[in-house]
Parts: structure tokens; sequence; C-alpha cells
């Protein structure tokens, strides 16, 4: 017996089936790859660049510096990834593809080499990644009075995207400035999406849901205060010595903690449990009281409004579209054509020198292809020879 979620990705694939056979005339074939470009929605991203140009012109400078620095961060990340694995302290693939299952849960697969994501949050992960990417795109060429010869859907086996297609003969003959507003523009939106993301998190869904939080034991250290006591790994705290840990607090623990000395007896709440000990000096400082627990991070406890499972999934799965919009923006900006960081590293070098920008940035691609694909294949590769 099939399950909604497979009945429901079923039922996807036969709409977009029946669309695609339904509109083949205007659909153009390539390969693996299906387009459909159109005319409709120009007008909008001619309007929105037309309403505020001072505004979207200072967007622009502002994705410059911007997307220079994750440029350097993301060369800077390869280069260390390589790094751990062949100091040996990468065992397992360094990178995964992101790919749809039919499974309820993310889950690994192929080794390591897969990351498996539920098809209904990869579709809408893909979705809110792509639309801002591609309208800044177009919103900033619009901007830099480069005309959008289409907008349009395109379908690359089963996995939808979407594209903007400014023309490229007048952007090439625009400014080197405006160029690079342009190529900036589209994981600057990621990167602003992130942000975004994360302000409605911390400051408006976490102070409105969660109700009451705890801190979950990751591990407890041999011989320390906490392992004489019966608290135990999974366990989540909630209180210490009657005061319920703060919501809004990146260390709860140590703040209620900070306020007792070595020596002082306290006691633990931890599911539903109440635990006693005397707190020890720290290792690294005796000055400082020490329990001898590591935590696993926050765990709602208590929620508003939801279950706290809701909450929970709220919380998981929006932390992971900003972790994918920050992910997706670095990659986006490395130096390799013919991504955006490729276009935009290009257009830098003309400044240093216009004759040979061409060429040292195929060469420098040809160096950002070559760590990418070692740091994918070299830890499954040093293990087989091991």
């Amino acid at each position: 017996m099939l399950d909604i979620l497979t009945l429901s990705a079923i039922a996807f694939f036969v709409i977009i089936g029946i669309i695609v056979y339904i509109d083949r005339k205007n659909i153009e074939f390539k390969y693996v790859m299906l387009l459909r470009r159109t005319k409709k929605g120009i007008q909008i991203i001619d309007s929105i660049a037309k309403s505020a140009p001072r505004f979207w012109n200072f967007v622009g400078l502002l994705a410059i510096p911007t997307a220079l620095l994750f440029m350097v961060a993301g060369v800077v990340m390869m280069i260390f990834i390589s790094w751990t694995i062949i100091s040996g302290a990468q065992e397992g693939p360094a990178m995964s593809l992101i790919l749809p299952s039919l499974s309820s849960q993310q889950q690994t697969g192929l080794g390591g080499f897969v990351f498996f994501l539920p098809l209904w949050f990869w579709l809408i992960l893909v979705t809110i990644l792509l639309v801002p990417h591609e309208v800044f795109h177009g919103i900033l060429s619009r901007v830099v009075k480069v005309p959008l010869k289409s907008v349009g859907l395109m379908l690359l086996l089963i996995f939808p995207g979407a594209f903007v297609e400014p023309d490229e003969k007048k952007l090439k003959k625009t400014k080197r400035i405006d160029r690079l507003k342009v190529f900036a523009s589209g994981a600057f939106a990621n990167i602003l999406t992130a942000v975004i993301l994360f302000v409605f998190l911390t400051y408006i869904f976490q102070p409105a849901v969660v109700g009451e939080v705890g801190v979950r034991i990751y591990n407890v250290t041999e011989n320390s205060p906490a392992s004489f006591t019966g608290l135990k790994p999974n366990m989540t705290i909630s209180e210490i010595n009657g005061i319920k840990l703060g919501k809004n607090s990146r260390n709860p623990i140590g703040d209620v903690v900070s306020n007792f000395a070595p020596g002082d007896s306290i006691t633990i709440t931890a599911d539903r449990e109440i635990f006693g000990l005397t707190l020890s000096s720290n290792p690294q400082n005796a000055s400082r009281p020490y329990i001898g627990i590591v935590t696993a991070g926050p765990a709602i406890t208590k929620a508003n409004y939801m279950s706290i499972g809701s909450a929970l999934s709220v919380f998981s799965y929006t932390s992971m579209l900003i972790y994918f919009a920050l992910v997706i923006a670095l990659i986006n900006l490395l130096p390799w054509k013919p991504f955006d960081g490729g276009l935009f590293f290009e257009t830098l070098m003309e400044y240093v020198s216009e004759k040979h920008a061409a060429k040292i940035t195929e060469i420098t691609t040809l160096f950002i292809v070559a760590i990418f694909l070692f740091n994918f294949f070299a830890p499954s590769l040093l293990k087989l020879t091991a």
C-alpha cells in the first residue's frame, strides 16, 4: 500500500508530465533538460527595478564586497577541507550531493556521497533558493539597463528550476562595476534569504512559540560530579536549583551555574527527575564550577500554539534552509566558470589585466574543479587504498 508521501509525489510528477505534454510546442528540449521560455514576468521585474533604482543600485554595490568576502571564504573552506583529508582528520566523504527522497526524514546514502531530503522539503528548498537568486539577477540587469530576453522554467531530468536570461551581448558591453553587480546579486539574494530566515527563527518564532527550553546531555565525563549522580547521555536538563533555564540564552546552563562556586551543592532536574551533586573545580580554571557534562544544544520542553514536535520541525527545517542558503552562496561564488563566481572573478581580473583575464579565470577554474573533485572523492579512495 502506497503512503501519502509516495502518492503525492506520483501525483506531482504526473501533473508535471501532463503540463509538459500539453505545452510541448513551447518547450525546448536539450538532451536531459527541458526549457520553457516566456516574456511573462519580465514586466514585473522591470517594474520592481524602476520602482526604486537608487535602492537597487545600493543593493548591487553592497553585493560586490559581500560576494568577494564569500568567494575568499569559499576558497579557504575548500583548501581547509583538502587539508583535513590529507591529514587524515576527515575519514568519510567531505561533500555530498543533496537529492530528494520519498522518506519523511533526512538521511545519508551511498556511503555518505548523497544526502537525501524529504521530497517536498527539497522542492521548497529549491524554490526558496532559486527564485530570489534569479529574480535578483533580473532586477540588477534592468537597473544597469541590460534588457531581459526571457524568463522561464526548466526541468533537469526530474528536477525543476527557474532562470532569468539577460541579453549577454549587451551585458558584456556594460561597465565592469555594473557587471559585478549583476553577477554578485544572485548569491547575495541567497545570503539575504539566510539572514531573513535567521531573524524570523531567532526574534519572531522562538520568542512566540518556545515556552520553556532544556539542554540535552551529549556525554557525561568520567569521574566528574555528574557521573556520580546518575545523569546520563540523552537526558534533558530543564532546571538547576529550581531555576528554569533561560530560553533566550546561548549558554543556559552556564548562565545559572556561574552564580555558584566550586564546592556548592546544587540540584539538577533532568527528565523530571531531581539529581543532587556537589560542584567541583573546572580542570581548566580552578576558580570556576564544574559539573562534568557535554551538552548537545538546547531542546524545547514546552511550546506555545503548537506541539513540541511541530516546533522542533520548524526549528530543524528552517535551520537547514539557512545552512543550505549559505552553502549554495559559497559554492556559487567560487571563482569557477560558468557559475556566477567565475564570471564575477573574470570581471575583477579585467581590472588587473583585461588581456589575460579570461586565461587567469580558466586556470583558476581548473584549480577549483580539481580541489572540488578531490574533496568529493579522495576520502573514499584513500580509505580503499589504506
